[in-house]
C-alpha cells in the first residue's frame, strides 16, 4: 500500500490543481461523467498497462526497500507535529 501511494501521490495532488482538471475531464462535467462514459475495454487495458514496477519512479525503489522507512516518516511526522506545537 506505501509503494502505491508514494507512486500515486502525484497524480491524486493535480486534482487540485484547476489547470490540469479540464484536461483530465476532456470536457465532462466531473470526474464521475468522465468515469462513466469510458470503454470497460479500455479500463482493463490501462490497468494492465500500469500494474507491475513501470508505475514506481526509479528515484522510490531505492527508498521504498529502505528498512527504517516507516519509522523514518512516523519520526517525519512527530517533528512536524512538534513545529506546529511550538
Amino acid at each position: 500500500m506505501l509503494k502505491t501511494m508514494l507512486a500515486d501521490t502525484p497524480l491524486v495532488k493535480n486534482l487540485d490543481n484547476p489547470d490540469y482538471m479540464p484536461l483530465l475531464l476532456n470536457e465532462k462535467a466531473d470526474l464521475e461523467e468522465l468515469f462513466a462514459s469510458m470503454d470497460p475495454i479500455f479500463l482493463n487495458s490501462e490497468i494492465e498497462l500500469q500494474s507491475g514496477a513501470d508505475r514506481i519512479p526509479p528515484g522510490f525503489r531505492k527508498i521504498i526497500k529502505l528498512p527504517a522507512l516507516p519509522e523514518y516518516f512516523v519520526k517525519l511526522a512527530a517533528d512536524a507535529n512538534a513545529c506546529r506545537a511550538a
